[in-house]
């Protein structure tokens, strides 16, 4: 079985809250609630930073130490504490004055990793060089981001706009090429249980805006005039339609592979095989039956195209001949057929939960686009036509079916967004759902008691909640 993450814990969180949140490993789901200000949301985002390895995150949040516990007893020490550097080749020519005067930076926070091995051994290290990092970051912006340009040791200005950065913002700003830097400036001494532990674990998070594709600022090819600003956010409902068919047309080349393969030979197994039959007529007929039902099922999917015929017998007519010509034929379709099986169970459960949450809208799959929307007059419905709630429940329903990893860490922050509060009542419901289909676990950081309401024994409390309600 895989390790999976059983405990979190962080102490001097903003230099103000410790919290500890035991994940309820056995149901999958667990939900965070708490008031406004405690920092449910950067619980979520230190989780994930552990199994991104996104040091940069560990570096813009102030807390004392944070500690992940799995369940096959290995422990992860995350600390911070503040690290001076100070760097003496500073140009006078930008930065005016003694260079020596003027170090780059001053101050910066460090972090300190100790893994704990389930046996009891420990190691500890640093995963960044922060003096090299420090001379990276001297560079980096101007390097990646053309209209920046370095105006005192911890300070850039947009020359576009005039407005003005400091170091800990640009951070923000460009999280990836920032986290690149680091991963660069990184050493390479971290204990390969630790990066197998990481590895095992896929976490991902589900943030606040999940709509929109927007353009970043820190593309794989930064600011070359093709990617950034300038190109045109697109709804994320868009492009799961497109993961859709995509997905759907690799499971039918899977099955056109199969076919052809099994095709080929069965004139030679025919032949080759014995003559005896092993099922009994009624037999026969409930397998073939079978055959026609899920071949319906998959039509109904919108999976498989409505051409294919049925193999029907009267009663009474099947000669014995017949048996053993249609055991193979039967054996080679159950076969094929079976390569759609994972496929259509989450395709059907997609469709029941977009459905049970649109009024008077209905999901239908189409192998060609993915899926589209009709109303009840049986119109298309364009996709950027539904409301923020509907795209919210097709996104996150979309993502745990179809993009999220067997084992997963899944961290969704305020599900309940743009919800009807039936929809928030039933979303517990149908994350159980999709669990049972493709497992992994949840962690859920809410608001709303009427998420977990029905739910208690998944709750974990940050501070004074009150009254959940029923």
């Amino acid at each position: 079985m895989a390790t999976r993450l059983q405990k979190f814990s962080v102490t001097g969180l903003f230099g103000l809250y410790s919290h500890t949140i035991n994940l309820c490993t056995d149901l999958h789901i667990t939900a965070i609630i708490g008031p406004n200000g405690l920092g449910k949301t950067v619980c979520l985002k230190l989780i994930e930073a552990l199994f991104a390895r996104n040091y940069s995150f560990f570096l813009q949040v102030q807390f004392e130490s944070a500690e992940y516990v799995f369940t096959s007893g290995e422990v992860v020490l995350v600390k911070q504490t503040a690290e001076t550097i100070r760097l003496k080749e500073s140009p006078k020519h930008r930065y005016g004055g003694d260079a020596q005067q003027n170090p780059f930076p001053h101050s910066v926070r460090s972090i300190e990793f100790t893994y704990k091995g389930a046996s009891g051994s420990h190691k500890s290290w640093k995963p960044v060089n922060f003096e090299m990092f420090a001379r990276r970051m001297r560079r980096w912006p101007e390097r990646n981001v053309p209209w920046l340009r370095q105006i005192a040791p911890e300070m850039w200005i947009d020359e576009r706009n005039g407005r003005r950065y400091a170091t800990e913002e640009l951070s923000q700003f460009y999280p990836r090429l920032l986290q690149r830097e680091l991963f660069q400036s990184s050493e390479e001494n971290a204990p390969q249980d630790f990066t197998k532990l990481i590895s095992q674990n896929p976490c991902h998070l589900i943030e606040t805006q999940r709509l929109l594709v927007l353009p970043t600022a820190d593309d794989d090819e930064p600011w070359n005039g093709v990617h950034g600003r300038g190109t045109q956010s697109q709804l994320v409902v868009q492009k799961k339609a497109e993961t859709l068919r995509e997905i759907i047309q690799s499971v039918l080349s899977q099955y056109a592979n199969l076919s052809q393969s099994r095709d080929r030979t069965f004139p030679q197994r025919v032949i080759s095989e014995t003559k005896q039959k092993t099922l009994t007529e009624q037999q026969l007929r409930d397998r073939l039956q079978s055959l026609d039902d899920q071949r319906q099922s998959l039509i109904n999917a919108g999976i498989l195209d409505a051409d294919i015929e049925p193999v029907t017998f009267e009663e009474g007519f099947i000669q014995a001949s017949l048996f053993p010509v249609l055991e193979i034929y039967i054996r080679d379709n159950e076969e094929k057929l079976k390569v759609f099986d994972a496929l259509l169970a989450k395709i059907n459960v997609f469709r029941k939960i977009v459905n049970g949450r649109f009024l008077d809208k209905k999901l239908e799959i189409d192998r060609k686009t993915g899926f589209r929307i009709t109303n009840s007059a049986g119109r298309e419905v364009p996709v950027d036509k539904l409301s923020s709630g509907e795209q919210h429940q097709l996104v996150i329903a979309f993502d745990l079916l179809f993009e999220v990893k067997e084992n997963s860490l899944i961290l969704i922050d305020e599900p309940e967004l743009s919800l009807h509060v039936i929809w928030q009542k039933a979303f517990v419901g149908s994350l159980t759902e999709i669990i049972k289909l493709n497992p992994f676990d949840v962690v859920l950081a809410t608001h709303s008691p009427l998420v977990v309401s029905r739910h208690h024994d998944i709750v974990v409390e940050l501070g004074d909640v009150g009254d959940l309600g029923e």
